[in-house]
């Protein structure tokens, strides 16, 4: 494996992601995990360990909320007022509204 690889990790969509996942699911139920196996070098594509944490790991970037900080705090409680003036109730629009203007990206 090459050092690219290595810091590429799992290059897998997430729907190839959730599919592999799933067929480990399946092949170790139905071998009671005798079919668990671990590859030396890691083959973070095909391993179910290394399947199953980044499964994880995309899972956390989704449910976990953005750190923002200082004079950007301000500034989106500001805009997020705006918003909520502009479309009152209408959450969907208020939602469409913040990401025109902000690329928050998630932790991860």
């Amino acid at each position: 494996m090459t050092q690219e690889q290595k810091e590429a990790g799992c290059t897998l969509t997430n729907e190839e992601l959730i599919e592999r996942a799933e067929k480990w699911v399946h092949k170790l139920a139905q071998s009671g995990g005798k079919d668990w196996c671990l590859r030396v070098p890691v083959d973070f594509n095909n391993d179910p360990d290394m399947l199953f944490i980044e499964l994880c790991n995309r899972l956390k970037a989704l449910t976990t909320p953005p750190e923002v900080s200082g004079e950007k705090e301000d500034e989106l409680w500001e805009d997020l007022a705006v918003a909520i003036g502009e479309h009152e109730n209408d959450i969907p629009a208020i939602i469409s509204y913040m990401k025109n203007n902000y690329s928050i990206k998630r932790k991860t």
